[in-house]
Formats: structure tokens, C-alpha cells, sequence
């Protein structure tokens, strides 16, 4: 125990050293901004990153084949029923109906002349109704 107080003591008197030497410089001045302050509205906002799904969402299908040439709606717009939404190339719809009112035309100008016995009919008149030419009378009669 005596060992630890003299150990103590001298601890305590060797901190207790001259005070009378140089002191450090002081810091220097701290620099602060200065900004002027005024009132104003602040809009509130917040982002977040996320994928919406509609209330109601359609299954858009096409009733026929193309090129898309123009869409007509903004994505997630609302739409409104019969609403055109998108308009396919013309040029192959136009060439069909072009050729069918050829081929028209052309099955008119041949239906003046008079018509030859097809192969189905002689062979009918021949073996006896096909089975396609019973199905060829039911389509007719419908």
C-alpha cells in the first residue's frame, strides 16, 4: 500500500510542471455567411420510383395485321370508348380491295359468257354427289 501512495504522488507532481512557457497562438476568426432572409411559398414534392397499375386495364388485340403508322393516345392517358387508338398502314388494305374489285369486274365480264360444265359437275352426274359438294349446298343454303 505504501508502494502504491508514493506511486501516486509522484504521478500527481510530475503533471504539475512550469506553466509559465510560451502559450500556443490563438485561432484565427472563424468566417461566417451571412444570407438575407425573405418569405416565399415552397412547393412540396417527393419522388418516389414505383409502377402504377390502372384501375381498369384493357387487353388491346388487333382484328387484322399491319404497320403501325401513328399512335393516337398518350401512354396512361385515359381513353374513351370507340376511341381510334392507333392507324395501321392503308397501302396493303387498299391493294386487296383493289385486286378483289378487279377480279369482280372480271368475274362480270366472264359470267356474259356462257358457262362450260365444270369437272364437279360431270363428275357428279357421273359417281353421284361428293361429300364436299353436299357440304358446297349446305354453305349455299345458309
Amino acid at each position: 500500500m505504501v508502494v502504491v501512495l508514493i506511486g501516486s504522488c509522484l504521478l500527481f507532481l510530475s503533471g504539475c510542471g512550469d506553466t509559465s512557457k510560451a502559450a500556443s497562438p490563438a485561432p484565427p476568426p472563424l468566417t461566417v455567411e451571412v444570407a438575407t432572409v425573405f418569405q416565399q411559398d415552397t412547393p412540396i414534392y417527393n419522388e418516389w420510383i414505383a409502377t402504377l397499375d390502372g384501375y381498369v386495364n384493357a387487353q388491346i388485340q388487333p382484328h387484322v395485321s399491319g404497320y403501325i403508322i401513328r399512335q393516337n393516345y398518350k401512354e396512361g392517358s385515359v381513353v374513351k370508348k370507340e376511341q381510334v387508338l392507333f392507324e395501321i398502314d392503308p397501302r396493303p388494305f387498299k391493294a386487296a380491295l383493289d385486286q378483289a374489285k378487279a377480279q369482280l369486274a372480271q368475274a362480270k365480264h366472264s359470267s356474259a359468257k356462257p358457262i362450260s360444265m365444270s369437272s364437279e359437275t360431270h363428275l357428279w352426274r357421273k359417281h353421284g354427289p361428293s361429300p364436299r359438294a353436299s357440304s358446297i349446298r349446305k354453305f349455299r343454303q345458309s
